[in-house]
């Protein structure tokens, strides 16, 4: 669904718990896409890859975050 690049880059704007929302939701996409595949209702395989790139930048940005926190209080 559209170029899914921009939509994690925009998560660097959102709040902590904005991010964690997003990301439980995408775990669950990714869930019910492996569900599908199992299923063989999955046509397009490309979602799980883009899927998992996406809760891969989420994370990124969540453990810069923690690691920005951990040098603010040094």
């Amino acid at each position: 669904s559209g170029d899914w690049s921009s939509d994690v880059c925009s998560s660097d704007l959102l709040s902590d718990s904005d991010i964690l929302t997003e990301l439980n939701g995408l775990r669950v996409k990714l869930r019910d896409l492996y569900f599908k595949l199992s299923t063989n209702d999955l046509k397009n395989y490309t979602l799980i890859k883009g899927t998992k790139i996406k809760i891969a930048k989420i994370l990124t940005i969540i453990n810069q975050r923690k690691k920005d926190v951990k040098n603010v209080k040094k």
